[in-house]
């Protein structure tokens, strides 16, 4: 989306909300958020036209109506229905055909605002639905919705955090925050052009469309590719996402961070491509029902209500719902080999290890437990909290080499799922199914359990860097105590 002709317009309406928002801030910060909205609702006015802004504007009145029930689960109803209305035919087709003209983002912009103006009015009606005394207003509403960085191409903020950072009236820097965001700034830059590079002069793409010149790849060949396209959507996101919050963060926010990378990634919990869509569905939806994520049948309704509404926002249709099955499989089957090693026969195996120094099984549980459960707590579809694979209790009594080694061998596996799950969306199903069975059937034994090995070596070095994050984490929260 970013790499039409149209980008520049994108840029330019970015680049003067820049402007505003900064002479804003310097002269009247309290009323920044009013400035905000209104150089948002001029800009989007002025490039989808009159139509799609009433369009707009009558979903908010329509969700703000609803909000005043203060009733959840009709907020829930009632912002799912419009969510369908825009994902769902003929409803879709009948709204977009309000809109006149055609340019090359038409289609982008009138379904990637109308998805996301949807979510922010479904989150502001939870949250009032949440408040003891009183609603929010319908102004509160429109100055969340028409905050121009988010309303096209998200990430969405929660409606409870966005007011808490807009109605913040001293601005204030943390020190070398300026230096930092120009330091994102430029590398954002540099990785625009690499994008540009690899959209025109590299077909990873286009070549898995080809069956028959995919058939005469190396099994090693076809699995740098899947890899390589996920990759490569990931790039994609984290351009897109960090040039806008870069614009966020010179706004005084605090947005949602780009996803992680895809090679940092072996647990489902932490795959998501939006974290903002991730933050949502975890607050409103998966914790909401999975509560502390430990009952089986609860984690089940929470990841099957989640999946069905991350369905409901990606667009309906056959390779979406398989993706989804696989996806839900896969975080729930994290939570069941949790369970199953939590059983007596595998605790009195475990208790038989050593035990490890209490400085060396301190590093192990910031990394593996304390620090990852609060790094994902927020997750869902695209990711959920992560369940352990082996119990904490237990891996006290284990060495910290054998428990860093059990935990790479599932990460592995899970990593080279996660993979061909979602190279479902992004490719086809063919091309799933024929690098899976090229590593799983074709290439047994020795190229599956070749790329097996690497991937667990390169797991144990994510999980050596996660082990340093967390000991860094954690010195810094001692020295902010003291």
């Amino acid at each position: 989306m970013w790499f039409t002709s149209f980008r520049n317009v994108i840029i330019f309406a970015l680049s003067g909300h820049v402007l505003f928002g900064k002479i804003c801030s310097l002269t009247v910060p309290q009323h920044r958020a009013v400035v905000y909205m209104l150089y948002g609702f001029l800009a989007v006015l002025s490039s989808m036209g009159p139509v799609y802004l009433m369009i707009i504007l009558s979903h908010c009145l329509v969700l703000y109506s609803i909000a005043l029930a203060k009733q959840k689960w009709l907020c829930y109803v009632a912002g799912l229905c419009c969510l369908a209305s825009f994902k769902m035919e003929p409803f879709s087709s009948w709204q977009s055909g309000f809109v006149m003209g055609a340019f090359d983002l038409q289609d982008v912009l009138f379904y990637g605002g109308s998805g996301f103006t949807i979510m922010r009015c479904m989150s502001f009606a939870l949250e009032s639905a949440e408040k003891k005394e009183g609603i929010y207003s319908i102004f509160d509403l429109l100055k969340y919705n028409f905050y121009l960085p988010f309303f096209f191409f998200g990430p969405v903020m929660t409606f409870d955090q966005f007011l808490a950072q807009v109605s913040t009236r001293e601005l204030r820097r943390k020190d070398d925050e300026m230096r930092n965001i120009r330091a994102h700034a430029l590398i954002h830059v540099g990785a625009i052009i690499a994008v540009d590079i690899f959209f025109h002069f590299f077909y990873i793409l286009t070549l898995p469309s080809d069956l028959k010149f995919m058939n005469r790849l190396s099994d090693w060949s076809l699995a740098g590719l899947a890899y390589s396209n996920l990759v490569y959507d990931w790039v994609k996101a984290a351009v897109m996402f960090g040039v806008i919050n870069t614009i966020a963060r010179l706004d005084h926010l605090d947005p949602p961070q780009p996803p992680k990378c895809i090679t940092m990634l072996y647990v489902f919990a932490e795959t998501h491509f939006d974290r903002g869509i991730n933050d949502w569905l975890c607050k409103y939806v998966y914790d909401h029902i999975g509560e502390n994520h430990d009952n089986i049948i609860k984690e089940l309704m929470a990841s099957i209500s989640t999946f069905a509404i991350t369905t409901l926002w990606l667009g309906p249709c056959e390779i979406i719902y398989i993706w989804s099955v696989f996806n839900c499989f896969g975080l729930n089957f994290e939570l069941w080999v949790q369970k199953f090693f939590q059983q007596a026969p595998f605790v009195k195996l475990e208790s038989k290890f050593p035990r490890a120094p209490m400085t060396f099984r301190l590093s192990v549980e910031l990394s593996e437990g304390k620090w990852r459960s609060k790094r994902t707590r927020r997750a869902a579809p695209t990711s959920v909290k992560v369940p352990q694979m082996i119990d904490t209790q237990s891996e006290d009594k284990m060495s910290v080499a054998m428990s860093r080694r059990i935990r790479a061998v599932f990460g592995a596996v899970n990593f080279w799922a996660i993979i061909l799950f979602n190279i479902l969306a992004l490719n086809s199903l063919e091309f799933a199914l024929l690098v899976t069975k090229r590593l799983l059937h074709t290439g047994f034994p020795v190229s599956t359990l070749s790329i097996w090995f690497i991937t667990y070596c390169g797991v144990q070095l994510i999980k050596e860097h996660e082990r340093i994050m967390a000991i860094k984490e954690e010195k810094t929260d001692k020295a902010k105590a003291e």
